[in-house]
């Protein structure tokens, strides 16, 4: 009885734990492309972007790939 007992435990654990990274469980991103000067990136920054890429489209202008939970 007491083997049993622990063996429905760990069960409840494994199954706890498998549900817990299940699809709907995973954070969601929204993201976002925005192409010009630096400047701008501290006003995003604060309103909760992370900036996750940039490339040079020209001398003067950049383009950067952001991300922030939905």
């Amino acid at each position: 009885m007491k083997n049993r007992s622990i063996l429905l435990i760990v069960l409840l654990v494994i199954v706890a734990f498998v549900a817990g990274f299940s699809a709907a469980g995973r954070q969601r991103w929204e993201y976002q492309e925005t192409c010009g000067t630096v400047g701008n990136l501290n006003e995003l920054g604060q309103s909760g972007w992370e900036l996750v890429g940039a490339t040079n489209q020209t001398l003067d202008i950049k383009c950067f790939y952001l991300k922030r939970p939905k």
